[in-house]
């Protein structure tokens, strides 16, 4: 929380500045311990939109992990880390939230225990293996760990938005070029041959129709498609459970197998992580699924967590579920029979790992030319819209 103060110091000179604090017990101590005597102070008053933190990107927290990792290695205990890592970052919010957590922990809070009071920053995985390090007193391998999940996460969405900016790209370009056209080129054309008494073909008839329309109706139509967004995505989500949501995803044709790959790419990868920390598989399959946010995995993932539980093998509770491929399936029972299940989970995932670039890759070598052969048909449409009047009025010879 954010407090505005007046103080004096030693030789009885006022100072005013702004700190952080968690109550003005904390507040009144915290200026003590810098030789300040509070005289005055005030909760420093925000707009509701400011006080909501920005969620984490996955790259911050890679780096978070990374410096963490580095400092515990060094030697240096948990509060000037902290103070050093904040200077690291250039996002003033996620800085101050830093100070706060080394406050928490001045006070004689561990660090899993402060981070959990900040869920929307920092993920359900990263507290619970910071709670599994410090009780193992592994937490510099756990940081080292988690800063190599992050960056592989980061890596992979990094991919998946890569393959889709172009397409993207394309399709804005076009649609304000289409509109442009529409609504500024057509209209002086169509006005030009009607004052030469020329007739206009129906496909430029209809989409001056169509802009006329538009813009006639401008705050109608902006209304109409917000308000058949703001329903489409009410009904999604009350009326199809998240369960409903994954389910088709995975049964799509081109995107359901990049889902498909990208989650066998996170499961493998958080399962190697997990073990490689000394977790059980039990353990490990009930942190995976706080991973997840498809309903209809994190069931069938609970359900090998219980198999498993009750005496079956891995092999026979994964297998059971029918969510993985059968070469998956059949490293599984090697790594299992041999010991070395880590490793193997290991090697799946860059087996994975490989197939989603190379399935992102295709997907944006066959989105790429439909889309410009889409693109192509609308604007070429516009474009016959335009000449085809002047095409018939140099035949008639006006």
């Amino acid at each position: 929380m954010q407090y505005k103060y007046i103080a004096t110091n030693i030789e009885g000179k006022f100072i005013k500045g702004e700190i952080n604090a968690e109550s003005p017990q904390d507040l009144i101590s915290n200026l003590r311990s810098e030789s300040l005597f509070c005289v005055q102070y005030q909760k420093k008053i925000e707009l509701k939109a400011i006080k909501f933190y920005m969620p984490t990107s996955q790259k911050e927290i890679a780096l978070f992990c990374k410096y963490m990792s580095t400092s515990l290695k060094a030697g240096m205990n948990i509060c000037d880390i902290l103070n050093l890592v904040s200077l690291q970052f250039t996002n003033k919010k996620f800085n101050d939230l830093l100070h706060i957590i080394r406050q928490s922990i001045e006070k004689g809070n561990t660090l899993s225990e402060a981070l959990k009071n900040y869920p929307k920053l920092f993920p359900s995985l990263l507290r619970e293996m910071v709670y599994i390090g410090e009780e193992s007193g592994k937490l510099q391998d756990i940081f080292y760990n988690m800063e190599s999940y992050y960056n592989s996460t980061y890596k992979r969405n990094k991919k998946i938005i890569s393959s889709l900016i172009y397409p993207a790209f394309t399709f804005i370009l076009t649609i304000i070029i289409g509109f442009i056209m529409i609504f500024k080129v057509l209209p002086q054309f169509a006005s030009h041959i009607t004052n030469l008494q020329g007739e206009l073909p129906k496909i430029t008839k209809f989409y001056l129709g169509l802009g006329n329309c538009v813009s006639a109706n401008g705050g109608l139509v902006v209304f109409m498609v917000a308000l058949t967004i703001v329903v489409t995505y009410f009904i999604v989500h009350k009326f199809f459970h998240k369960k409903d949501i994954y389910f088709m995803l995975y049964k799509l044709p081109v995107v359901g197998s990049m889902y498909k790959k990208a989650f066998y790419a996170r499961f493998t990868y958080t399962m190697y992580i997990l073990l490689q920390s000394g977790m059980d598989i039990i353990s490990s399959l009930n942190m995976a699924m706080k991973c997840e946010e498809s309903q209809w995995i994190c069931k069938a993932l609970a359900q090998c967590s219980k198999d498993i539980e009750e005496g079956q093998s891995i092999y026979d509770a994964l297998n059971a579920q029918s969510i993985f491929p059968k070469f998956f399936m059949g490293m599984i029972r090697i790594g299992e029979e041999n010991g070395n299940l880590d490793n193997m989970l290991n090697t799946a995932n860059e087996i994975f790992e490989n197939e989603l670039s190379t399935s992102l890759e295709r997907f944006s070598a066959l989105i790429e030319p439909i889309l410009i052969l889409l693109l192509g048909v609308f604007v070429g449409t516009i474009v016959l819209a335009i000449m085809l009047p002047l095409i018939k009025l140099s035949t008639v010879g006006i």
